[in-house]
């Protein structure tokens, strides 16, 4: 039996995720962004958020990072919270072997609130990342990008993230609801340290996600 294995990762390449399955993840993201959290400017209206787009990937894939330029996709749900351009993008890398899946949450029609999606993942492409529009904003979101939920020990059974705003780079605007006034060019991400979400303790978190081994 052992010589039969052996012939067969010999034929396959020592390909080891051949026998590697996926598992299964719960995510909860809780928004606690609110006009009580945070008053300064608060929209008329109230606020709410996008749908959730989601992905696993490897090493090669950024969804967003500190520093860098915003893609058309990136930029497009930031500032109205559309996803197709982002989907195409997403569908490109699946195809380039960098994402696996991709996965969609619902938005949340009026904060706080929260959201839940549960997402295979493998070995391979054991990286996580997601984000979803600030509304209404210029090209503000949250999300996470690159969270690693496989170390040295196997997957992590629990683990949790606090959830900050960022500023996409893409528009000028510095009120919830500015008119639109795009950059030329964009300039690079980073996270949002306006009067909106910082106050005299420093950064003032928008939510949290907890990741919860289900499978």
């Amino acid at each position: 039996m052992v010589r039969l294995l052996l012939i067969l990762m010999i034929i396959l390449g020592f390909n080891a995720s051949v026998f590697a399955q996926d598992v299964q993840y719960e995510l909860d993201i809780e928004i606690t962004w609110s006009s009580d959290t945070h008053p300064f400017d608060w929209p008329e209206g109230g606020g709410h958020m996008s749908g959730v787009t989601a992905i696993t990937h490897n090493d090669r894939y950024v969804l967003f990072k500190d520093g860098y330029t915003a893609t058309s996709g990136l930029r497009f749900v930031a500032e109205r919270g559309r996803v197709r351009v982002l989907r195409s993008e997403l569908e490109e890398a699946i195809d380039r072997g960098w994402v696996k899946n991709m996965i969609d949450g619902s938005g949340i029609d009026k904060v706080p609130d929260r959201i839940r999606v549960t997402f295979p993942i493998s070995e391979t492409h054991s990286k996580f990342s997601f984000l979803t529009m600030i509304a209404p904003s210029p090209d503000w979101f949250i999300g996470l990008s690159a969270v690693n939920l496989r170390d040295d020990a196997g997957w992590r059974k629990e683990t949790r993230y606090l959830l900050w705003a960022w500023d996409a780079g893409t528009n000028s605007g510095t009120s919830y609801t500015s008119k639109n006034d795009p950059n030329q060019p964009a300039e690079s991400i980073r996270l949002l340290a306006t009067p909106h979400f910082l106050d005299e303790a420093g950064l003032k978190k928008v939510g949290t996600a907890t990741f919860k081994l289900i499978q």
